[in-house]
């Protein structure tokens, strides 16, 4: 059960981290949208112009101390699991990603994406099965 929870703790750690990271991207990218209205988003000319402004964004060192505290994490995990197992697991941060982004940043959910987050779940759910162990 301990497992689990870590294996729990390292997704929740991930999701935080890109949502951090995603925040902060919107926060540094310039307000110019493209021709067709969405925004124009960061460009590696734009990060590297001022690369202390990205690094010091108070998002983006949030979302690097999030993943730090995750490696740790999942170097526990991967001390008390099979990474066959463990691994897939993680998978299942799609899922909560998916949820995040259409809730915090009104990303659309399209039909396709549901049946992939079904598959991913049909998917944790094969890989978790205890194995036989032969007689």
């Amino acid at each position: 059960m301990i497992n689990l929870l870590l294996v729990a703790l390292g997704i929740v750690l991930n999701v935080s981290a890109q949502v951090a990271l995603k925040l902060a991207a919107q926060a540094l990218a310039p307000a110019a949208t493209t021709t067709g209205g969405a925004p124009a988003g960061l460009s590696l000319a734009t990060i590297l112009s001022d690369p202390v402004r990205v690094v010091f964004h108070p998002w983006f060192m949030l979302g690097l101390v999030l993943y730090a505290v995750s490696v740790v994490n999942w170097l526990v995990v991967l001390s008390r699991m099979p990474l066959s197992v463990s691994y897939p697991l993680m998978s299942l941060a799609y899922i909560l990603t998916l949820a995040i982004g259409a809730l915090w940043f009104k990303e659309p959910v399209t039909t396709l994406r549901v049946v992939g987050t079904l598959v991913i779940i049909v998917g944790v759910v094969l890989i978790t099965r205890p194995v036989p162990v032969p007689a």
